[in-house]
């Protein structure tokens, strides 16, 4: 989004289980090390401490750690922000760093909230019931690998994964966003993975990573992707690949009576 690369790190603070994580450490991998705070005197600081200090709006957990999120912590991080973003990640479910329930009661209901580890819909004190969404890659990966495969992309770019992300939420309606839904349903992955795929095929052609070899059947097959694609008639393009998407329909090949091997 433009943000300057160190800009962007700054916006981070790194919590494991030795505390907050500083330049003050000598054995930092080189993935941490770039989010290391400068701030040396604050090494060690404890999440609660952290969350208090910095009044974060969004807490995501990818510990591993079940639990790590206390009563504390949330009632910290909710304390300062309308909406805080909380989002435990750590699966299976008795490595979340909270549940659903845990966080929404915390934070007063206002929480919105995603994990990676699925959990039920939350009925808070005052009988409404917050919707709970988990953070599934199906969301992506399947719409993603399909539109790099469309237009024999030569590589799947960060530009790509952005736009394959950006779509999903384009999906939510009003209905979903009342109930505090993240995510669109699931029932309608096949519409989602589509969207997906036609954002995905249209930025792949606007960083010129597609692969067109004039002369060749498949070379013909792309230019005419590309003109649909420059178009920018994405219900077409949506056509367009819903015609190319595995429709998984069997037919029986042994006839059993019914009630047979039910």
């Amino acid at each position: 989004h433009g943000l300057p690369i160190d800009a962007a790190r700054k916006m981070f603070y790194v919590v494991d289980a030795d505390g907050l994580v500083t330049h003050a450490r000598t054995n930092l991998e080189p993935n941490v090390q770039n989010f290391a705070r400068n701030e040396v005197s604050l090494e060690g600081m404890p999440l609660k401490e952290v969350v208090k200090l910095v009044q974060p709006q969004v807490l995501l957990g990818l510990t591993g750690f079940g639990g790590l999120f206390t009563e504390e912590v949330l009632k910290e991080f909710g304390r300062h922000h309308e909406r805080p973003i909380l989002f435990p990640m750590s699966n299976p479910t008795h490595k979340m760093e909270c549940t659903a329930e845990e966080g929404q009661i915390a934070c007063g209901g206002r929480a919105i909230f995603a994990s990676g580890s699925p959990q039920e819909d939350v009925t808070m004190p005052d009988g409404r019931i917050i919707a709970s969404s988990q953070s599934n890659n199906m969301y992506v990966f399947p719409g993603l690998a399909l539109g790099a495969k469309l237009v024999d992309s030569q590589m799947v770019s960060d530009g790509m994964l952005m736009a394959a992300a950006q779509a999903v939420p384009e999906l939510l309606t009003e209905s979903d966003l009342k109930e505090g839904r993240v995510y669109p349903s699931l029932k309608n992955i096949r519409m989602i993975s589509t969207k997906v795929a036609a954002r995905v095929m249209m930025c792949a052609d606007q960083e010129s990573l597609t692969s067109i070899s004039p002369g060749t059947g498949t070379g013909k097959r792309l230019l005419a992707l590309r003109n649909l694609l420059r178009s920018h008639d994405e219900s077409q393009l949506e056509e367009y690949i819903k015609r190319r998407m595995y429709q998984p329909q069997y037919e029986d090949i042994v006839y059993m009576p019914p009630g047979i091997m039910e």
